[in-house]
């Protein structure tokens, strides 16, 4: 049968380990090229339950509930406070409210995240009002299986590796963080885990499949994807794309043999502490070297904060020459233009700011990065670097 070179979409076959508390499994043969894999998460994942009677009631006093969870499932309910000042009699459904934190587009300056209602899994709750009191509350339904948010669906780093090499470990929420950095917003609906090996915000670019995950000659691409414990039925199907062009089209001769031009990206993220002050800090332990003799060119430089809106200056030293000096206000000035998203994370550095990576940034004796910090805090410092090959970077 012809091998077909345009791009294919298919199930991913064979998902195992999708269990509460789980380490979710997904292989990927060789012998193709993979641009994107698209996954979805369900389950039943309540958080922190609030429990309010509905505006027709014309309570103006809300009783309270206390809420009992199992695996993420509302399984048990109780008056705490029965006062429902105003509240007509009669039968309600009470409405189920449950506020998560989750990676959204543009929010500065509230920080990387947003608030949004976890309210999808359709748990139903009666009660009883009887003389502006809550006489009576009965639990229909804990909750039905439907999308989950990623960022509670998973929990801990998503490994990816190719014949064992471990090319990204970033968890779910940074991968989002970093596509909506990138300034893809539309991929991500609810329950929605996308992982991008070929960026869509570089279709437009001359050889926009440079960073395709050409696995021809190649061992198995593997994930390993830990699940959160507090879930009931989780659920994980997905599709991936890929084609069977191989890389072998556009090739280099490397001593009188033909081999592949390969340009994963590579992600990885190292949290270090940072003290409060309006100094600068130096950061020097960034890995900028294949070898000794080898710069790893370096694309993006994210920074995540662990109090976020705090970081106030930024500078980054490649052998000496100063690559970047900004303030938080000019890196958003600088890069939005771009079309970039610089208020998810705290600070930023692109290197391929017109989407073409051969303006990576290469260091040969020494990269320094400087942070000045308005209040003690974390700093996860994400890299997404050109290894040149399935070598970890």
């Amino acid at each position: 049968m012809p091998l077909n070179y345009g791009r294919q979409i298919q199930t991913i076959p064979g998902i195992t380990g999708v269990t509460a508390g789980g380490q979710a499994q997904v292989q990927l043969n060789p012998n193709r090229r993979v641009s994107r894999i698209n996954f979805q998460c369900t389950g039943v994942a309540y958080v922190a339950p609030v429990l309010t009677l509905p505006a027709a009631a014309g309570a103006t006093v809300q009783p309270t509930f206390t809420v009992g969870l199992t695996a993420g499932k509302i399984t048990s309910v109780a008056i705490l406070s029965s006062t429902a000042t105003s509240a007509a009699n009669g039968a309600y459904t009470l409405v189920v409210t449950d506020n998560i934190t989750v990676v959204s587009p543009p929010v500065f300056p509230n920080g990387p995240g947003s608030t949004t209602l976890n309210n999808s899994y359709g748990a139903t709750i009666t009660a009883v009002v009887s003389g502006a009191v809550v006489t009576s509350v009965t639990l229909v339904s804990g909750g039905v299986v439907s999308p989950v948010p990623i960022e509670i669906f998973f929990a801990g780093q998503i490994l990816q590796t190719v014949g064992g090499i471990n090319m990204r470990d970033l968890s779910a929420t940074l991968v989002k963080s970093c596509a909506y950095a990138d300034g893809i917003y539309n991929q991500w609906q609810l329950g929605q885990f996308t992982v991008d090996y070929v960026r869509p915000s570089d279709r437009f670019t001359n050889n926009p499949d440079i960073t395709i995950w050409d696995l021809w000659g190649q061992s198995v691409l593997s994930l390993q994807m830990p699940i959160t414990p507090n879930i009931t039925s989780p659920g994980l199907v997905g599709v991936y794309e890929f084609d069977a062009d191989a890389s072998l089209r556009n090739i280099i001769t490397v001593n009188g043999k033909a081999t592949p031009i390969l340009q994963p990206i590579a992600q990885h993220a190292i949290t270090l502490p940072i003290a409060a002050g309006t100094s600068l800090q130096s950061f020097n332990t960034i890995p900028f070297l294949i070898n000794p003799q080898t710069p790893l060119p370096i694309l993006r430089i994210w920074i995540q904060e662990s109090n976020p809106g705090n970081i106030t200056a930024i500078e980054i030293d490649q052998d000496g020459n100063k690559v970047i000096q900004l303030t938080q206000a000019q890196i958003q000035q600088m890069y939005n233009e771009y079309g970039f998203n610089a208020n998810i994370f705290g600070a930023s550095f692109i290197a391929d700011f017109d989407r073409r990576v051969q303006k990576a940034l290469r260091c040969q004796t020494s990269l320094v990065v400087w942070v000045a910090s308005a209040v003690s805090q974390n700093l996860t410092i994400i890299r997404e670097t050109l290894p040149g090959a399935f070598s970890g970077g």
